[in-house]
């Protein structure tokens, strides 16, 4: 994902920042534990957000400790894992690398080489994991770049659909009575997240493919609306865990980089 799924920690108390940094510092040692410490320069918000939705959900055993963090030294966290841990460490790892090799078809720059050959083997452990997840993430790539070779005004939609089926994928873990509208709502905030990350770097998507560069970005409106139809899945979700933050983060957090872009071009 891109960095949007993030809490507005204006609006949270202690109580809720304590909880949130938490599950973070769990998918943090996750990814170290399944993985390795390289792959934890991966980390993000974005899959903070699926632990802590999935976990409200599904309601798994979790397990708490107190820490000391190695990017952080001289302060004590406590980390709460649990099995949507140790799931969003694949799914980090997953999502980097492709990131990476999407890098690699834009530009190939050197750094892209380079974290390619470092993920190069984590990746292969997540797909003896999942292989049917990671073949569909494969396929839906290779479908993404072929319509981003074609620049006609249509294809940003179909792109943005492309990427959102990828987190339908991802969100919905288990075949059971939540997953249709787990799907949706991945798919929905994945085509919402792809609109709002080409609004946000068309100015220095000069060289790269950018649906904007063919027809009109976005308004706030816009957006709102695409947000609106992910968010009306989330609101049928069995939501009661942690719910005052996952609300924080769907309905203030992930617009904040959107409106401080759009304050400095105001």
């Amino acid at each position: 994902m891109f960095g949007f799924i993030t809490p507005n920690f204006n609006t949270l108390n202690e109580k809720e920042k304590s909880r949130y940094t938490s599950i973070y510092c769990g998918l943090c040692h996750s990814i170290r534990d399944n993985y390795n410490n390289i792959s934890r320069l991966a980390l993000t918000y974005d899959l903070t957000f699926l632990v802590m939705l999935l976990s409200s959900i599904y309601e798994p055993t979790e397990h708490n400790e107190p820490c000391n963090c190695i990017f952080h030294p001289g302060k004590k966290y406590t980390v709460s894992r649990n099995v949507y841990s140790d799931y969003c460490a694949d799914l980090t790892v997953l999502l980097a690398y492709h990131k990476i090799k999407d890098d690699m078809h834009d530009d190939n720059t050197l750094r892209a080489k380079i974290g390619e050959t470092a993920l190069r083997s984590q990746y292969k452990k997540v797909k003896n994991k999942h292989p049917e997840l990671c073949k569909f993430t494969e396929d839906q790539m290779a479908k993404i770049r072929k319509l981003e070779k074609d620049e006609s005004p249509d294809n940003g939609d179909m792109i943005a659909k492309e990427f959102g089926l990828i987190l339908s994928y991802m969100f919905s873990v288990n075949n059971d009575i939540f997953s249709e509208n787990l799907a949706k709502f991945g798919g929905n905030l994945g085509r919402f997240i792809y609109f709002m990350d080409a609004a946000i770097d068309l100015e220095k998507d000069e060289q790269n493919y950018n649906p904007f560069k063919t027809m009109n970005p976005p308004t706030k409106e816009d957006l709102m609306i695409l947000a609106g139809n992910a968010t009306k899945y989330y609101e049928l979700l069995p939501i009661v865990k942690d719910s005052h933050i996952l609300d924080n983060i769907l309905y203030e957090g992930m617009w904040i980089t959107y409106n401080q872009k759009m304050d400095k071009l105001s």
